[in-house]
């Protein structure tokens, strides 16, 4: 990484950027600095700025905020410009720069030279070039993801305890060591705080961005279009029982279940999901021009999560309908902010009997 800064990797339109070592200091007093990772001289035409850089490896929001405040206190001790220099700095990693009125220069194309009253220098839009890979699962994906599905839910537990155990009453499975893995990366994307046991959702529009920004379509080839005989209820309940007698999970599809939190229509056949394509075989005719049921295979567990059992049939819960919204076309994404209401709601009505019980304590 430095050495990329000190061979003149790193450039900036209309501006020369030379880096230097930066000379160790002993920490000053009442503070643990013990010294910067560089010092950068940014010349734009006869004037010189002189930096004081905190490098860092990686580039997740929790590292950026630390780099962010590292610099500070390095140039408020040595009565330098601050600057962080990291592989990668994304749209809203220079937009919390900006905020913070730091410089702070990428690996890929990116960054913000920011010198107060005199110069201001903004370039993104570069591709990240050296991707990191997560230590820990994907939390927004698979079986992890229902730590933020949950956290969707409800912003605040007390405990991963606490969140093991809803998870459980919502028909989910994951383990302790999985939970905890799937906070760490949570708390490295500033999306959770932990204090102490506690844990509470910093940022719930970035936690939903991710959710739906890595939700996995099901693959259009793995499903199968039957029909069943009966009326719509002897249907659901021929669904349900297989479901049962087969030791399967089943759940209309979120798409399907818009209907059931909208006033979007819901039109045959019934979308649902199972793990196995030959649930209804038997029973249903795979032949018929006119399907009343569409299989379609998903072992993601996540989409079985908090499933909403009425009228006879188990409905994806409303934060997996809002996911496949969101990745659906125009009209389904203006749905989706109607179903987003139903876990707000939820939130607001828990968030209302927190304060009540602490203004009555």
């Amino acid at each position: 990484m430095l050495a990329s800064l000190f061979n003149g990797q790193v450039r900036f339109p209309a501006l020369d950027v030379r880096a230097r070592l930066a000379p160790f200091r002993s920490p000053a007093p009442k503070t643990s600095i013990t010294g910067a990772d560089a010092i950068v001289d940014v010349t734009w035409g006869a004037k010189t700025y002189t930096f004081v850089v905190e490098c860092k490896t990686q580039s997740t929001p929790k590292i950026i905020d630390a780099a962010i405040g590292q610099a500070t206190r390095y140039s408020q001790d040595m009565g330098l410009l601050p600057m962080i220099f990291t592989p990668y700095l994304s749209r809203e990693a220079l937009e919390r720069l900006e905020a913070a009125g730091i410089s702070g220069v990428d690996l890929s194309g990116n960054g913000i030279i920011h010198v107060p009253g005199e110069i201001f220098i903004y370039q993104s839009g570069a591709p990240n070039r050296y991707p990191s890979r997560r230590q820990g699962p994907n939390p927004y994906r698979g079986a992890s993801s229902l730590v933020a599905r949950t956290l969707a839910i409800q912003t605040e537990f007390g405990s991963s305890r606490a969140i093991e155990k809803f998870i459980a009453e919502r028909g989910g499975m994951i383990t302790q060591g999985a939970i905890s893995k799937a906070l760490n990366e949570l708390e490295d994307d500033l999306v959770i705080l932990r204090e102490q046991r506690a844990i509470r959702v910093l940022q719930y529009d970035v936690l939903l961005d991710a959710l739906v920004r890595h939700f996995e379509r099901p693959d259009p080839h793995e499903a199968r279009s039957c029909k069943v005989s009966g009326s719509p209820g002897e249907i659901q309940k021929i669904i349900v029982d297989q479901a049962i007698k087969q030791s399967e999970k089943v759940i209309v599809t979120g798409l399907g279940s818009a209907s059931h939190y909208t006033a979007m229509a819901q039109s045959p056949p019934i979308p649902i999901y199972c793990r196995r394509l030959d649930l209804l075989d038997g029973y249903a005719d795979f032949e018929s021009r006119f399907p009343n049921v569409v299989i379609k295979r998903m072992a993601d567990p996540g989409v079985y999560y908090d499933a909403h059992m009425e009228g006879g049939l188990p409905w994806a819960s409303p934060v997996q309908t809002y996911l496949e919204l969101m990745n659906g076309g125009a009209r389904d994404r203006e749905m989706a902010d109607n179903v987003r209401r139903f876990f707000s709601m939820e939130i607001g009505k828990k968030q209302s009997i927190s304060d009540e019980t602490n203004n009555n304590a």
